[in-house]
């Protein structure tokens, strides 16, 4: 995964080709089955020029030439079906891939990358690519493939008829493609204009669902439909732009059309009154104009149809494969954390290249040992805890856990080193069973249930319609924040890690869940290595040594007592305290 960034390609058409030819045992029987369809379809029109000679003369040829007729088209038919077969074989396998592909890629982007997009935009994005795909493969092998092959036997068939009917026919679809290629090229800009106002659309409604609540508590619905509104406005307008140019090349494509009409009508019929042509060789050129004319015409459209797509994927391509911020190493081994030692050594770190947040930052933190933090909001306290996870990576010094530096090995093995309760608990929209599970993939009924008694959570999950099945909806929303806080410190306990992190973990409960969650907490941190932060200092009192961060710097480093006899910051902070909370002057 590490290196596949220099194997994905970052334009649409180079992208389709990359993913597509994986399936080439697919594709390239469905293409072949298309050109012998195509030329055999072409071929019926030289075959009723023969049909139609013979029967002007009543010759007995004419039924040699009928039955060569249908048995053709027969021969086409069946091809374009073995095309049809073969090709949903090809580009559904193909469409499978792009969002496997898309979605890992997806998945491996820093925390900085999701706090820049809309999450319900980002899923859009790879059903965007994925659809467009499909229909740029599509187009190119019902469309593009045939259309082109008819125009090149088209132009054989009439140089064989007549050589200056046939350089006609090629000067002016010559003059056609590459009218309609500068064409096209604008639809392309106004198609991924139009897609990236889809997205804003789609990235503000899911954006407004997900906080449907905080809408309906704060009486604001009318601003956010006028926000919906907006968006709307401009993605009709984007479509409209679109779509009035795309009317504007079929016009001028009409136009076209009517000229090489009116041009080979004159020139057959002339030829014909000097018999240079028979009648059978009239009606061909007559049929291969038309041809002609509808296949070129044909191909415009697909064109605007195709660049449609093209926008689409680019679109979700020029987004989605961003450069990863947080890389693996080539050939990076996974880290093994047995004890749970944890050193930061003159670690320097920063969000924002001109304001560092850790400078030379230094911390040792012995296995076993349970490290509470404290400090004002922006002291550094989370930003440790993102850096120990590796969700952002340090500008200078390194982290090391059992004297490994994390830096060198896989990100995955040095999460699954490392249990975190946050302060508002993520589930997924899940029975409870897999959200308690998913601290331990296969994990069994029994140990579920285990976990679940440890972290106090066995009572009121019993109490559920379904019990462990019961679904606990989006975020958890079914549950109240002290038994979802619970089913998340339950998952912790299965996952097993030799180090936790706890984030504000019961900053938000109410006193009676602070206290079954405060119990089950007990039973998490035993013989775990365990960094705790906390406002409510009364959470803290069972750390072996609390840090008092200032500004990214450790300014008090002791236990609970020995901070309260210094008289320094956490004395300060604790005689602040009232029924557990910090007030805020």
């Amino acid at each position: 995964m590490a290196s596949e960034r220099k194997r994905l390609p970052l334009r649409a058409f180079s992208f389709s080709f990359f993913l597509s030819r994986k399936f080439a045992r697919y594709g390239v029987p469905a293409l072949l089955a298309v050109l012998l369809a195509q030329s055999s379809g072409i071929s019926l029109t030289y075959i009723l020029k023969e049909l139609v000679d013979a029967i002007t003369i009543k010759d007995e040829s004419m039924w040699n030439w009928a039955f060569v007729y249908v048995g053709l088209f027969a021969v086409s038919a069946t091809l374009w079906r073995t095309s049809g077969f073969l090709g949903m074989y090809w580009i559904t396998h193909t469409r499978s891939e792009t969002n496997r592909r898309l979605y890992r890629w997806l998945s491996q982007h820093s925390s900085r990358y999701f706090a820049n997009q809309f999450a319900g935009s980002l899923a859009g994005k790879v059903s965007n690519a994925a659809n467009g795909l499909n229909h740029m493969l599509s187009k190119v092998l019902w469309d593009f493939l045939p259309t082109f092959l008819r125009l090149f036997l088209s132009m054989v068939l009439a140089y064989i008829a007549n050589p200056v009917m046939a350089l006609i026919m090629a000067i002016w679809a010559g003059l056609f493609l590459v009218i309609n290629g500068w064409l096209v090229k604008k639809k392309a800009v106004l198609s991924r204009s139009t897609a990236e106002s889809y997205t804003r659309l789609k990235g503000q409604m899911v954006d407004i669902l997900a906080n449907i609540r905080v809408v309906h508590q704060f009486a604001r619905r009318p601003q956010e439909i006028d926000r919906v509104d907006h968006h709307v406005d401009d993605l009709q307008t984007k479509i409209f732009r679109s779509w009035r140019y795309s009317e504007f090349i079929l016009l001028f494509n009409n136009a076209l059309q009517v000229v090489l009409l009116a041009i080979m009508l004159v020139v057959a019929l002339q030829l014909l009154m000097q018999e240079i042509l028979t009648v059978g060789e009239v009606i061909m050129m007559i049929q291969l104009t038309w041809g002609i004319l509808d296949a070129l015409l044909f191909i415009g459209n697909s064109m605007n149809s195709m660049m449609e797509s093209y926008g689409e994927v680019q679109e979700a391509l020029d987004v989605i494969l961003e450069p990863h911020e947080i890389v693996d190493l080539e050939e990076a081994p996974m880290i093994r954390v047995p004890k749970g030692e944890i050193k930061l050594d003159r670690v320097s770190f920063a969000y924002e290249p001109r304001k560092p947040l850790l400078k030379d930052f230094s911390l040792h933190i012995p296995a076993g040992q349970k490290v509470g933090l404290v400090g004002e909001s922006g002291a550094g306290k989370s930003t440790l805890t993102q850096l120990l996870l590796r969700m952002y990576d340090i500008q200078q010094g390194g982290i090391f856990l059992d004297g490994q530096n994390i830096a060198t090995h896989t990100q995955e093995s040095l999460r699954h080193a490392i249990s975190f309760v946050p302060q508002s608990s993520h589930l997924f929209h899940r029975s409870v069973r897999e959200n308690i599970a998913y601290g331990k993939p296969g994990a069994s009924l029994e140990e579920i249930q285990e976990a679940a008694r440890k972290a106090r959570a066995d009572a009121f999950i019993e109490d559920l319609t379904e019990g462990y099945e019961t679904l606990v909806g989006e975020r958890g929303v079914k549950l109240s924040g002290g038994q979802a806080q619970r089913v998340s410190i339950a998952r912790s306990m299965l996952k097993e890690a030799p180090i936790l992190i706890l984030d504000e973990a019961t900053s938000s409960l109410d006193s009676e869940s602070e206290r079954q969650v405060q119990e089950a907490l007990m039973e998490l941190i035993k013989d775990k290595t365990v960094i705790a932060i906390a406002h409510r200092l009364s959470t803290l009192l069972a750390m072996d040594r609390i840090l008092v961060l200032d500004q990214g710097e450790i300014v008090e480093d002791g236990s609970h007592q020995e901070l309260l006899d210094h008289n320094g910051t956490y004395a300060r902070l604790w005689k602040h305290q009232v029924g557990g909370f910090l007030v805020n002057h």
